[in-house]
């Protein structure tokens, strides 16, 4: 799906983000006993972690480390798998890709330093939608870098994310695969959405 492109400010890039044009590259420059935490959704988790944050309590619910969690394997483990198999550890219950659009309710990740999170593929029709709103790790910066893969998307605020579900009009950053963007928002909390994706798109967002 074409978006219009969006120039991006020089005050937007931290430094110049890493060479990512697909999960299976991302995987490649790592090794191979490097662990990783796959979440029940298929998402991936490398790095320092996660924790996920209930927005109404501001509790955080469930901490992802790959070096320590029950959800990791190493890469080569995840390589040799052709499914892998979900862990129903994890007690909180993970939005599905494709539910409308992020609010107030959906839980929030914050994305630790030198954290990277890859999306398991999307798919279908219509406006398709993360599910989850993410932040960085205080101290760290306002920006996250967004990558997409497969096909374009947009980056946005949780407002920006409803109106485009809402109107059926794109609101937000475009995104364009090959050309990652940092980007923020109202609580440095931004999110993923794509319109009929091409099957196997996913993103990447980081902390880096």
């Amino acid at each position: 799906m074409f978006f219009p492109p969006i120039v991006t400010s020089a005050a937007e890039l931290k430094q110049s983000p890493p060479d990512i044009d697909s999960v299976e590259t991302f995987l490649d420059k790592m090794q191979a006993d490097e662990k990783i935490a796959v979440l029940p959704d298929g998402s991936i988790v490398s790095g320092n972690g996660i924790e996920i944050i209930d927005p109404d309590t501001q509790n955080v619910v469930a901490v992802v480390e790959p070096e320590t969690s029950p959800l990791s394997i190493t890469v080569e483990e995840y390589r040799n798998k052709q499914k892998y198999s979900l862990n129903e550890d994890l007690t909180i219950s993970l939005i599905r890709r494709g539910s409308p659009a992020p609010n107030n309710k959906n839980y929030n990740i914050m994305v630790r330093k030198d954290t990277y999170l890859t999306s398991n593929s999307f798919s279908s029709r219509g406006w398709r939608f993360a599910g989850y709103n993410y932040f960085p790790q205080s101290g760290t910066g306002a920006y996250l870098l967004w990558y997409t893969f497969k096909d374009s998307a947009m980056i946005g605020s949780i407002s920006e994310a409803r109106n485009t579900y809402r109107t059926g009009i794109a609101h937000g950053i475009s995104v364009y695969p090959g050309s990652p963007r940092y980007h923020t928002g109202p609580g440095n909390l931004t999110t993923y959405y794509t319109y009929n994706p091409i099957p196997g798109a996913s993103y990447l967002v980081a902390n880096w």
